[in-house]
């Protein structure tokens, strides 16, 4: 079993711009500390490369991201999802086809750890609601596709903030 965090797509387009300006943000540091401690997780079919790379043009982050596959800090796997669990994601809660990449990678690690800011992951029915209540899914991870990874597949879904908490506490 690989090891590593599935980082979603805006969070590593958030990495890319705050990385450029120099800005230390939720995002940045959670992607910095991913790789120094912990690993990524990418799918060996290459679909969240080339999300990423489609989030983030220019030359920078497919250089930083061959680098750090050479180094073994991004790993290659072969995801896996069982076709009920997609069903009941896609079908009952309507979360969207073209995210189950992220689920399925993260379910093949022992971390078991999606790093998102994207509402889908949490609550698609709210992706038309008001930023609070967006915000307040999000912060409380009570929505119902985020509660399903949790409670049937032990997936984890987190913000930023939530991994820089969870995953890397301050040590005192």
């Amino acid at each position: 079993m690989a090891d590593g965090v599935a980082i979603d797509a805006n969070v590593i387009s958030n990495f890319y711009s705050d990385y450029l300006r120099g800005f230390d943000s939720p995002s940045r540091i959670t992607v910095e500390q991913s790789i120094a401690r912990l690993g990524i997780v990418v799918d060996e079919g290459g679909r969240i490369q080339h999300e990423w790379f489609g989030v983030c043009p220019g030359p920078f982050l497919r250089e930083w991201f061959l680098e750090q596959v050479k180094l073994g800090r991004i790993r290659l796997v072969k995801s896996h999802i069982e076709l009920h669990h997609k069903k009941k994601l896609k079908n009952d809660l309507g979360f969207p086809a073209d995210d189950f990449t992220y689920i399925a990678v993260a379910n093949v690690t022992q971390i078991r750890y999606i790093v998102t800011d994207d509402i889908d992951f949490h609550d698609p029915k709210l992706k038309c609601a008001d930023h609070r209540r967006k915000l307040d899914a999000k912060e409380t991870r009570r929505g119902a596709v985020c509660s399903y990874l949790r409670s049937h597949m032990r997936i984890t879904v987190g913000t930023p903030a939530h991994a820089i908490r969870e995953l890397f506490p301050v040590t005192r």
